[in-house]
């Protein structure tokens, strides 16, 4: 540490009114008047009036400014520079506030300052004056004021007690204050009598002081930081001056006693914390005249810290020390000349003051710590003002940024709700039409409704054509029927979004039970069992429909679940349009949620009960119009059946050779059918027609199950007539009368039940309306926010750099 504050400045060194030192350089500088006024040091030097100088225009204008920033609240936005003053209690912190504000300020033992107290001292009014001031935290409103106008300065310490347990007790009204003495305060905010008092509080009490005497400075008195008291207190207090001092552009002026050690200083510490290389640390020994006599080495250590020359110690901007007035000094009411005499006197005489030497001397004294102080403080402001001017902007720009982000506020609130039905409305008609670009609710559905098929599939009868077919090998089904299977399989994996999902929920509903078959006895009996009084050798039409009805009554339950699955489809859409919609305002989306979830409860009702009457249908008679295809299935079928029965010895467990013909055999016959669908005679012939046509004399010979192997042809046919019908019936009924009824309804259903016409409908609907409390809490915060920094901004424009 080489320079002191105000050789930095570009002040010219010379001899401290209250040293007999000269500075380094030898030369005499004209000394300043250790005259009084008023009580205190006065702000003139002989030779003119600083005051009227343009320096101290200047700098009454950048504190000024500072003030007023502060009291828009711009100190909790803007990085600006101030002085933060901190110390542990007992380091003579509030007799230096005393000592640079001339007023007295609460001293009670123990803790008395629990809240940061901002000090400003202005001078270009005529006369003293003070005022007390709120600054809360967390309150975008700016400073709030407290007391009147004071002019007494005697006053002025009961108005801070006032102020600081009106910020302590955020719970009650200021005006409790205001008429409170001494005695009432300390009971108000005793946490053991209220325990909503506040131990501590980041709110302010802010004084301002108008001495046309004084100098102009500013700073932030911090609670003294506390070594014995409990851990969450402590680490309060500890957490409020890391972050006050945190700021680059803050100057930490830390309170040293000087009868202490500084490895003992926890102001200190944190001090380095921030500040590691020490370039925005001052350090003020307090208490110069307690020094310890008998410690010639602690002399030592002071005096070598003091001038720069402990490296452990260096601060860019160097220590300075100040005798204060003692406890009885101020009882006494010792006038100011003769505390100021006091003072010089310690620094000439005691030891390591007296051997201070050169420019460190002029760091002598509150006088040239005021001085200093005010000179650093206006700098640091007037280099900052371009980036304050940026700040502002910046942070003016992203508010604007994140208020055009939010919804816009409403005008007329039931043209709005009719809006956002009509677009709600059509959005959800483009989702079940697969007109939007999000199509999961189709996927969705086509998924349920291909499980439906799988499953509809799966109730196919499993004819045995064996008298014992635990006996046999399952034959299997025929080629003709196993290629159709096996299309309508590979459009499902060309289709299917999720093919894993498919595959496995097809092996749910395919897995065949081996007890399902019906045995060619089986169908006997059956024949047997429906036969009355029919003329032989008709098979009565009863077996055939006890059999249809078998697997026609297993469609219930899959086209149940089919509908299930859907409803669950539409009701998650549902959900998430809803939120998308209607979430900005949450009594009208609970409303309108409410309203859709009935609405679809009943469309959901009409829905089943079509259900039902489509499989209603599929009860007997059983008959269908497609008797082509029923015609050629039954064909295809028998030929099937006949043949197994033919060879069944082929499927027998002990035969070990394939049954099936061989891939070149069946190429061979789709090759003849193929030539002979060229002959208009031949046009609808199958595989199954070759032995008939190839060989009309060559008829497979009649064996005594050849009724039952009609039957068995003519059920498995109806059912793959019937089984095609019904999986696109349900699906059809679920998507028109379910999915499409339900969307192409809602804009109608839900003004019906909003009842848009009636003569309360628009106080109704503006209630429903009313915006989220979240969104207009943060629309308020906001606007407070931008409203402060347009004010902000507009000050720090229309100042003259």
């Amino acid at each position: 540490m080489s320079a002191t504050l105000g050789n930095m400045f570009g002040r010219r060194n010379r001899r401290s009114s209250n040293t007999g030192g000269s500075s380094s350089n030898g030369s005499q500088d004209p000394e300043p008047d250790p005259g009084l006024q008023n009580g205190h040091q006065g702000s003139k030097e002989q030779g003119g009036s600083l005051g009227d100088s343009e320096y101290a225009r200047r700098r009454r204008e950048l504190l000024a400014l500072a003030r007023s920033l502060n009291r828009l609240g711009a100190d909790g936005l803007l990085d600006i520079p101030r002085i933060v003053v901190i110390g542990k209690q007992s380091a003579g912190k509030s007799s230096l506030v005393e000592a640079v504000t001339w007023i007295k300020v609460p001293r009670d033992a123990g803790t008395c300052t629990r809240c940061p107290m901002e000090c400003n001292i202005s001078t270009e009014a005529t006369q003293w004056s003070c005022t007390v001031s709120l600054r809360r935290d967390g309150i975008v409103t700016g400073e709030e004021s407290f007391s009147p106008e004071i002019r007494n300065k005697n006053e002025v310490e009961l108005w801070i007690r006032r102020a600081q347990a009106a910020v302590l007790c955020p719970h009650l009204s200021v005006d409790t204050f205001k008429g409170k003495g001494r005695d009432e305060i300390r009971a108000l905010t005793d946490t053991e009598n209220d325990p909503e008092v506040l131990s501590f509080t980041k709110s302010k009490v802010v004084i301002n002081i108008d001495d046309p005497d004084g100098t102009d400075l500013s700073f932030v008195d911090l609670p003294g930081l506390i070594e014995n008291d409990r851990t969450d207190v402590i680490q309060l207090v500890d957490d409020l001056t890391l972050e006050y001092i945190s700021p680059s552009s803050t100057i930490i002026l830390v309170t040293a006693p000087a009868d202490d050690e500084m490895e003992n200083q926890k102001a200190m510490r944190f001090a380095r914390e921030m500040d590691p290389e020490g370039k925005r640390t001052i350090c003020v020994v307090t208490k110069a005249d307690m020094v310890d006599s008998g410690s010639s080495s602690k002399r030592k250590l002071w005096q070598e810290i003091f001038e720069g020359k402990s490296d452990k110690h260096r601060l860019k901007l160097g220590y300075y020390a100040v005798r204060l007035p003692k406890d009885d000094e101020r009882e006494r009411g010792i006038a100011a000349q003769e505390l100021q005499r006091i003072a010089d006197q310690v620094f000439k005489v005691v030891a390591p003051w007296k051997d201070v030497g050169g420019h460190h001397r002029e760091r002598l004294g509150v006088h040239a710590l005021v001085r200093d102080l005010s000179r650093l403080l206006m700098k640091l402001l007037d280099e900052a003002i371009p980036r304050l001017r940026e700040q502002a902007s910046n942070l003016l720009k992203r508010c604007l940024c994140e208020l055009g982000n939010l919804p816009q506020l409403l005008s007329d609130g039931t043209a709005e709700v009719v809006q956002w039905i009509s677009k709600f409305s059509t959005d959800m008609q483009a989702v079940v039409y697969g007109h939007s670009e999000d199509k999961s609710f189709v996927h969705g559905s086509r998924d349920a409704y291909r499980a439906l098929r799988w499953k509809i599939r799966r109730t196919a009868p499993d004819f045995r054509p064996f008298e014992k077919p635990e006996d046999y090998r399952d034959p299997g089904e025929p080629d003709f029927q196993r290629q159709d299977d096996d299309r309508a399989d590979q459009m499902d994996r060309k289709y299917a979004i999720d093919v894993d999902e498919m595959t496995r929920r097809k092996t749910l509903v395919l897995v065949k039970d081996d007890e399902d078959f019906i045995s060619i006895c089986d169908v006997r009996d059956m024949i047997k069992k429906c036969t009355g009084w029919e003329i032989l050798p008709y098979v009565p039409y009863e077996a055939n429909v006890q059999l249809i009805k078998r697997f026609v009554k297993t469609w219930t339950t899959p086209s149940r679940q089919c509908f299930t699955e859907v409803q669950g489809i539409v009701d998650g859409v549902l959900d998430g349009r809803i939120k998308e919609h209607f979430d900005r305002f949450p009594l009208l989306k609970q409303h309108v949620a409410l309203l859709l979830r009935d609405h679809l409860e009943e469309s959901a009702g009409r829905c089943t009960a079509k259900l039902d009457e489509v499989l209603k249908r599929e009860e007997p008679p059983y008959w269908t119009q497609n008797a082509h295809h029923l015609g050629t299935t039954y064909d295809q079928w028998l030929d099937h059946y006949q043949r197994v029965y033919a060879g069944r010895y082929q499927y027998s467990h002990d035969f070990s050779p394939s049954p099936s013909p061989t891939a070149y055999e069946r190429d061979r016959e789709e090759e003849a059918v193929k030539v002979l669908r060229t002959m208009t005679k031949y046009r609808h012939i199958v595989v199954a027609d070759l032995p008939r046509i190839l060989h009309p004399g060559n008829h497979r010979a009649p064996t005594e199950f050849d009724d039952e192997l009609r039957v068995m042809a003519g059920v498995r046919s109806y059912f793959q007539v019937a089984y095609k019908r019904i999986i696109d019936v349900v699906p059809n009924t679920i998507q028109r009368d379910l999915v499409e009824g339900f969307a192409n309804s809602i804009q109608g259903y839900l003004l019906e039940k909003l009842d848009i016409g009636s003569a309360d409908a628009s106080q109704r609907l503006q209630e429903l309306v009313a915006e989220d409390p979240t969104i207009a809490e943060t629309r308020k915060r906001l606007l407070d926010r931008r409203s402060k920094l347009e004010k902000i901004r507009r000050e720090l424009e229309n100042f003259r750099v």
